[in-house]
């Protein structure tokens, strides 16, 4: 051993010696099973003034983008912060935030803030709630019908939500040694795609069934994991009264090792689950964005309000299906009287693609913005893809037309299963002269 007293002239020390201990860790030979499980979601914030009410109801439309509680009849929200008044159709008007009306027909209580147990209609970004349906508060319900389609609700309001998967990636920091290692499960809990065929319901899928621990699919952690049918990881409300009590999500990493003093190591302070949710719904005609008693809800200072603010698939602007591409305005140095598209597309049985196309004609002098869109039909029908990899051709076209000297084409994806969406690559388009 040496001493030094200045850190630089070191001295031999012949007499003392310097002893100590080393412990090491045995671990056991047998696996075990770290189970992690999803945490409660946070309530997502609705935005300024994101309640619609409905008149001749006691029905409110909740604005509420990519909420996940697409099986709306079993679905739970809670809902808070909302605030404003809404005039009734036989005087008086309904706080949303506390209940009370002015002519105190209601009891004082929660008005549109609370737990509701079921959703009346549901879409992509927003739902229907009857607030005089069931309500976990203290919940006033209005004395009267809503007047007006009122745009209202405050800036503070806020909703649980769920989180879908189409896709997924488990992020895990693991360190694994020669000898030892950690063997990854999932348990997850069914979802709902956002549409059916038709209607406001959403899609057919059955929500809320958690898999069981001796069903748990093996996974490998940070890869994505592409599931055959929509899951999601539910809000606590729903994990409370769907679920009973239990958490939707779960990792089972089973550890194991085949020496006795090495282990596999998970960092639980660098973990946690990306969720990637497919925006597709299925809307072909006005019904499947709003029931036919919301259509028909008439304002009497503004006429059909939902049935005006509905936007078809041909509309100039705007269209109810999510997933949507437009290319940009192609002008021509000639006129032509004809348009071919051509694309190859993974296209299954439970979604659609549809074809649209504008032109601008030589004498015409309407904004391009404003011309409306007209559907073109596929050449020739094609059969459904079969797996991920199985591309086919498909093929539109339109003759006989005026002479355009500028065009642009829309494609609509549509689908009532968000695990399956349309795939398209190598678009291209001729304009010709014939």
């Amino acid at each position: 051993m040496f001493k030094s007293q200045n850190a630089s002239t070191w001295s031999a020390a012949q007499m003392e010696d310097l002893k100590f201990s080393i412990n090491r860790a045995s671990f056991s030979l047998n696996s075990g099973v770290v189970t992690l499980q999803n945490t409660g979601i946070e309530t997502a914030a609705l935005g300024q003034s994101p309640i619609i009410t409905i008149p001749g109801t006691k029905k409110i439309k909740v604005r509420h983008l990519n909420h996940g509680m697409y099986a709306g009849s079993v679905n739970n929200v809670t809902i808070s912060g909302l605030t404003g008044t809404v005039a009734m159709s036989a005087g008086g008007n309904y706080e949303l935030g506390t209940g009370t009306t002015a002519d105190n027909d209601a009891t004082n209580g929660t008005g549109a803030n609370g737990t509701f147990t079921s959703l009346a209609e549901v879409g992509l970004d927003h739902y229907i709630i009857d607030l005089s349906a069931a309500h976990s508060s203290n919940h006033a319900v209005p004395s009267n019908n809503f007047l007006n389609a009122k745009v209202t609700g405050g800036s503070a309001g806020t909703a649980t939500e769920n989180y879908m998967m189409d896709t997924g990636k488990i992020t895990l920091q693991l360190m694994e040694i020669g000898g030892a290692d950690v063997t990854t499960k999932i348990r997850t809990t069914t979802g709902t795609s956002a549409s059916s065929a038709d209607g406001v319901a959403g899609g057919s899928e059955t929500s809320f069934q958690l898999t069981s621990g001796s069903s748990a699919v093996e996974v490998s952690p940070n890869e994505n994991i592409n599931f055959t049918d929509p899951v999601m990881v539910a809000s606590t409300i729903n994990e409370t009264n769907e679920m009973t009590g239990n958490k939707s999500f779960e990792v089972l990493a089973t550890l194991s090792t085949g020496v006795e003093n090495i282990t596999p190591v998970i960092d639980t302070q660098r973990m946690g689950m990306i969720c990637v949710q497919n925006r597709i719904n299925n809307v072909n005609v006005n019904t499947d964005y709003y029931t036919t008693g919301t259509l028909t809800a008439s304002d009497p200072t503004a006429g059909t309000i939902f049935a005006d603010s509905y936007k078809p698939k041909t509309a100039a602007d705007g269209d109810a299906n999510a997933a949507i591409y437009v290319t940009r305005k192609i002008s021509l140095a000639n006129a032509s009287t004809s348009l071919k598209v051509m694309f190859d597309a993974i296209l299954f049985s439970s979604a659609y693609i549809d074809v649209f196309y504008k032109v601008l004609k030589s004498d015409d002098t309407t904004a391009f913005e404003s011309i409306t869109w007209t559907e073109m039909t596929i050449d020739k029908a094609v059969s459904e893809s079969k797996d991920y990899g199985n591309f086919r051709e498909r093929t539109y076209e339109v003759a006989g037309l005026d002479g355009f000297i500028a065009f642009a084409v829309k494609i609509v994806m549509r689908g009532t299963k968000s695990t399956e969406p349309p795939f398209i690559k190598d678009f291209r388009t001729i304009a010709l002269a014939l």
